[in-house]
């Protein structure tokens, strides 16, 4: 499940009374959202490095400690002497040390170190599958033609529809027919054969088949028209 990941050099931790920054207030009403908020700890140690982390409300705060070398450049020298008068147009403010941006940069790394393994999500293989079946099938008899034979006008609603079908079914592809092209009934497949138990509707329509793999790509077969006709002729006058 996708998350939503902060990184600041200021960090809001949970319980702390200490001044927010402009981000912290900005987002301070989609917090509950927020899966992890990472940045600097404000403290500083002989060797840096190392996190600290705790969750507030379902999000993680994970926070790192700079040593005193990185703080000078990273924090006082390169982001408060060179990038806040640049972005605030104070240029008369602004001094630009060298060895300050090598320090910022030096800083970053280890922000994207550190986070990365904070970042680790699980994976999900997804196969993206449009490619149409290749068995197409055909609509060729009724059990109950009591008309004419094969000419699909029938009195008996109650029917097993049969066909044959080309090529090969894959696995995952099933036949499919419907009477009505809306509901679709699954057909039992042989050996290049099929049938399948319908109950045609009174008037004329038609039989529709198809295939249907797994990923719903459907191969349209060849159908057939029915009648049914359950009405007695008028009777003759005399």
């Amino acid at each position: 499940m996708a998350r939503l990941v902060i990184v600041s050099n200021r960090v809001p931790l949970p319980g702390q009374s200490q001044r927010a920054g402009g981000l912290s207030i900005v987002l301070q009403d989609v917090m509950d959202s927020v899966g992890l908020w990472f940045g600097w700890s404000g403290k500083t140690t002989p060797e840096g490095g190392g996190v600290h982390s705790t969750v507030h409300r379902g999000t993680e705060y994970a926070t790192i400690d700079l040593s005193e070398d990185d703080y000078q450049k990273f924090y006082v020298g390169y982001a408060n002497s060179a990038l806040w008068p640049l972005l605030h147009f104070r240029l008369g403010l602004m001094e630009f040390r060298r060895e300050d941006l090598e320090g910022y940069r030096a800083v970053n790394k280890l922000y994207a170190d550190t986070l990365l393994p904070l970042t680790a999500f699980d994976t999900q293989t997804v196969t993206v599958d449009a490619a149409l079946p290749t068995a197409i099938a055909t609509v060729t008899a009724l059990s109950g033609d009591s008309g004419l034979a094969g000419d699909f006008v029938t009195n008996v609603a109650a029917q097993t529809v049969s066909g044959m079908f080309s090529g090969t079914l894959a696995a995952g592809e099933t036949i499919q027919v419907s009477t009505d092209g809306t509901t679709w009934i699954e057909a039992t497949a042989g050996a290049g054969t099929w049938t399948a138990s319908v109950t045609l509707p009174a008037g004329s329509g038609t039989l529709s088949v198809r295939t249907i793999d797994s990923a719903a790509n459907i191969a349209t077969g060849v159908g057939h028209g029915f009648t049914l006709d359950t009405s007695a002729p008028a009777a003759p006058a005399i």
